[in-house]
């Protein structure tokens, strides 16, 4: 690539040299057609990868979590076992077993949840998803989702299944099961665990908040045109049935006139590329000032008839095309504000010739600045006429209609007319303005809605392992609570020993998750708008929302453990 690029920079500065009026300006840039094709899209699909391996990775360990607490009450059984000769390879391979039978009947469900939910994800994806019509269940996928299973299985089942045969189950015969369970070593494996749930789930709440804002910006941004109640299409006129200029002048202006006659159409126009859709046609701009020459480069629009009224793009000064300017007349143009005050600074602009394309034109009127892209930003623009332009090239011009309300049945009124004109030509592309302007976030909001899919998921799924270790540390405690009530212990006191437990699993969670999604934020970075992926009011909101929804975990443990009847206790030992 960088040799080929080396030679095609060579060729155009050549070029540029010895047609300085219309090469000066054009640049080449060679890619890899996999870049091409997929156009950032990686980025997008790498990350929500990596929430779909976080949320993966917290049930997992929360199933670990659950096996560890499930086998503290079959200590006894292995002990048991292993003391009239059982081999503790197999009490492992039995404990592997039955993590597989749990991750089999995971995958089986998590298959038909996805088989049910692909065609609502598709629904979902943006055009620019390169190859998602190629998106669907065959043998890759099931054996990808087979591999995944049984390393999970193997991987969050092992420990389990080692620390429950170890050779220290011998003493648990000896011992009651209660009072081993309640080990300091168990109850800290179980805390770590569920702080690390709550450290993932942190992550991509984080990840989720702010592509959130991110989105939120985005749809905030003024693209100085007004999308509603307009409807784009195209018409492609062939070269074989148009080949005059004038024939093909002719047809936008009859075609404009017959759509304007439909009723409630309020404006009728047509542009060679349309707002908020990336730059196209980027040519050189020279202007003779007082001060010598300017330069810049300017994208370059053609349009017809109402085009500017169609979209509600305001004028500044000056005005706009007229039936008038026609080929042979004087070639007149029209500039956007950002292209004025490069080329004039704080000079009006009005009847300043500027050279484009190797034209000489006359401006005659400066209209608002148009978003190049759904990010807002701004470049440099001319308006051309294509009654007087038309004859440089066959332009692929975008019909723009707006209309008083909506019309459903427009397109269908549009075809009725053109198939007046040339019952040979098609409408392509039917499409509403918003649905342009929205297809340009359309990667955006599909990331937000997978990761926020991904986080509720996640957020659930942690409080749930919370509530799980909690519970289970209660009912392991149950006759030391039952003393400690026994002994005079106030309502208040049990509460704060099983809240100060979950609150202090909570604090480390979030502390470490927060580290994680800064982290983790760095990898968003090309998916967010005028948002920093260290956002504090994010970081802030999802550390409250962690704490609500863990506080409300710890609730129902903390009131169980108060209803603990210090009888019933003491006799249970």
């Amino acid at each position: 690539i960088a040799q080929a690029q080396a030679q095609v920079d060579a060729i155009t500065s050549r070029l540029a040299k010895e047609f300085p009026q219309t090469n000066d300006w054009k640049r080449t840039r060679l890619v890899p057609m996999f870049e091409d094709v997929v156009r950032g899209a990686n980025v997008m699909l790498y990350v929500l990868m990596g929430a779909s391996a976080i949320v993966l990775l917290i049930a997992c360990v929360n199933v670990s979590n659950l096996a560890l607490a499930r086998g503290v009450a079959r200590q006894r059984e292995f002990g048991i076992r292993l003391a009239l000769g059982s081999r503790r390879g197999r009490l492992v391979r039995q404990l592997l077993t039955e993590s597989m039978m749990v991750a089999t009947i995971g995958g089986a469900v998590g298959l038909a949840v996805a088989f049910v939910g692909l065609q609502t994800l598709l629904a979902l994806s943006p055009e620019s998803l390169a190859r998602a019509e190629e998106i669907g269940f065959d043998l890759k996928l099931l054996a990808f989702t087979l591999a995944v299973t049984i390393v999970t299985g193997m991987v969050f089942g092992l420990a389990p299944a080692l620390g429950l045969t170890g050779s220290g189950l011998h003493g648990s015969l000896r011992e009651d099961t209660r009072s081993v369970s309640t080990g300091k070593t168990g109850r800290q494996i179980r805390a770590v665990l569920a702080a690390g749930q709550v450290s993932l789930a942190v992550i991509l709440l984080v990840g989720a908040g702010i592509l959130m804002r991110s989105f939120v910006s985005l749809q905030k941004v003024e693209a100085g045109f007004e999308p509603k109640l307009v409807t784009t299409f195209e018409i492609h006129l062939p070269d074989t049935r148009y080949a005059e200029s004038e024939s093909r002048i002719q047809f936008h202006t009859r075609l404009q006139d017959r759509v304007r006659s439909i009723p409630g159409v309020r404006s009728a126009g047509a542009t060679s590329w349309l707002p908020v859709s990336g730059a196209y046609h980027g040519w050189g701009l020279r202007w003779d000032g007082p001060e010598g020459e300017v330069a810049f480069g300017i994208q370059v629009r053609v349009t017809e008839g109402d085009y500017f009224k169609a979209l509600g793009i305001s004028f500044v000064e000056g005005r706009s095309f007229q039936n008038t300017d026609q080929i042979g007349s004087t070639q007149v143009a029209i500039l956007n504000r950002a292209a004025v005050r490069l080329a004039f600074g704080d000079r009006s602009g009005l009847s300043e010739r500027v050279r484009v394309g190797g034209t000489e034109w006359t401006v005659i009127g400066v209209v608002a600045d148009v978003a190049l892209t759904a990010l807002g930003d701004i470049s440099p623009k001319i308006y051309v006429s294509h009654s007087q332009y038309g004859d440089n090239r066959n332009w692929a011009l975008i019909q723009t209609v707006s209309t008083t309300t909506e019309r459903p049945d427009l397109i269908r009124l549009i075809r009725r007319e053109l198939s007046g004109i040339d019952p040979e030509l098609v409408v392509y592309r039917p499409r509403l303005m918003v649905d342009v302007a929205a297809r340009q976030i359309a990667q955006q909001r599909f990331a937000f809605v997978l990761m926020s899919a991904f986080a509720a998921v996640a957020l659930a799924l942690a409080a749930v392992g919370l509530y799980g270790v909690l519970s289970y540390n209660v009912s392991q405690r149950f006759h030391e609570l039952g003393i400690r009530m026994a002994l005079g212990a106030h309502t208040t006191e049990i509460l704060r020993i099983v809240a100060r437990h979950g609150a202090l699993v909570t604090v480390i969670g979030i502390a470490f998750g927060l580290g994680g999604a800064y982290i983790f934020g760095r990898f968003l970075q090309s998916l967010t708008f005028n948002i920093s992926v260290a956002d504090p009011t994010t970081y802030a909101a999802v550390a409250g929302v962690i704490a609500f929804v863990a506080g409300l975990a710890v609730a129902v443990p903390a009131w169980r453990a108060t209803r603990v009847d210090p009888i019933t206790a003491l006799r249970s030992e």
